[in-house]
């Protein structure tokens, strides 16, 4: 008699458990389905968990790349768009940023003289690169490594 009681009293506990465990694999499966990722993806630039874009002015006079003294200006309108799509599709990492010294230093300046400072770390070819705006040194940025191999060529 004692037995049927804690079946009948334990055979809901399984039965709940068993249909929530179903019904969370099943949400984890409709979440990670790539298709809707590749979705998600077109549809807006930034990703869903809240990653950001590194954000340029228009008006770009020059850029300039510096490391250990050594100085390249760019004017160019080719130069500063390829500049300005690696700064722009730098996406922001989470966590805390504790890095050591940039290996290259850019300056921005804009038509109207203002001017805005990044700290880069570059990859090597086939490598992500880092950087971070001078402005805010709570945040690094990820540059992809298609994106690297056009600094790397651009510097050299």
């Amino acid at each position: 008699m004692m037995n049927k009681k804690m079946s009948l009293l334990l055979s809901p506990v399984f039965l709940t458990s068993i249909l929530i465990g179903c019904q969370s694999q099943e949400d984890t499966q409709k979440e990670n389905d790539p298709s809707k990722v590749a979705k998600q993806t077109e549809a807006s630039p930034s990703s869903e968990d809240g990653a950001e874009n590194m954000k340029i002015e228009d008006s770009i006079a020059t850029i300039s790349i510096s490391k250990d003294g050594e100085v390249i200006r760019f004017n160019d309108d080719a130069s500063i768009e390829t500049l300005r799509a690696v700064i722009e599709s730098a996406m922001k990492e989470d966590g805390i940023v504790n890095m050591s010294n940039p290996t290259h230093y850019v300056d921005v300046v804009y038509a109207n003289e203002d001017k805005q400072r990044f700290h880069f770390w570059y990859g090597e070819a086939g490598e992500r690169s880092a950087m971070m705006s001078a402005d805010d040194t709570h945040s690094i940025y990820t540059v992809s490594a298609a994106l690297t191999e056009k600094i790397i060529i651009l510097t050299q």
